[in-house]
């Protein structure tokens, strides 16, 4: 499926990524993109607007 996307131009975003098995699985399957606990906690909407602001 990710194969397929990725040659219509569609950008795959792996969500829940809560381990590194979590992570080893996307990037098998060539999947570029990721979110989850693994990478970061959820932000509070005023923590997330700042960093926002800052990039």
């Amino acid at each position: 499926m990710a194969q397929i996307c990725d040659e219509l131009g569609f950008n795959i975003v792996a969500e829940g990524v809560e381990s590194e098995l979590h992570e080893s699985v996307v990037k098998k399957a060539q999947i570029h993109s990721a979110q989850g606990f693994l990478y970061n906690k959820a932000l509070a909407f005023n923590v997330a607007l700042s960093l926002l602001k800052k990039a």
